[in-house]
């Protein structure tokens, strides 16, 4: 079953904000990105290529972390999956709040967590229901 896309609200401003996300595709302004990224409210890198979630490393993530966010979303793809625990712990300890869930819900808190003005970053993985039946 093909799911519907989830529109969002578009902000005039310069910040960055996801206006549609489907399984495979993110809107951001008049791009529609297709790759795995890393997003902040001034930042987009879509040249990330992550490894499994279940084999991400704090390397894995160093795009990410290189913009200093006090939060970092983790959106998975279609599902949750979490990332090994010394992942988790590490930045924790580097006093960094991680929430990990499926992208949809990634890109819904992003746009949410930058209409405050909080420092977050949104480490994105961009896959079809087909892609994460076959990984």
């Amino acid at each position: 079953m093909e799911s519907q896309p989830m529109r969002f609200t578009s902000d005039p401003t310069n910040t960055n904000i996801i206006r549609s996300c489907t399984n495979g595709a993110i809107q951001l302004r008049d791009s529609l990105i297709t790759s795995h990224l890393i997003i902040s409210a001034d930042s987009i890198t879509t040249d990330w290529n992550p490894p499994q979630v279940e084999e991400l490393s704090i390397n894995d993530l160093s795009s990410a972390l290189e913009l200093k966010p006090e939060v970092l979303l983790l959106g998975t793809g279609v599902i949750q999956r979490f990332p090994n625990i010394s992942v988790l712990t590490e930045l924790m300890q580097q006093g960094i709040a991680i929430e990990v869930m499926h992208t949809h819900a990634a890109c819904r808190t992003f746009n949410v967590l930058v209409s405050e003005q909080r420092a977050v970053v949104a480490a994105l993985i961009n896959e079809s229901s087909a892609q994460a039946d076959s990984g």
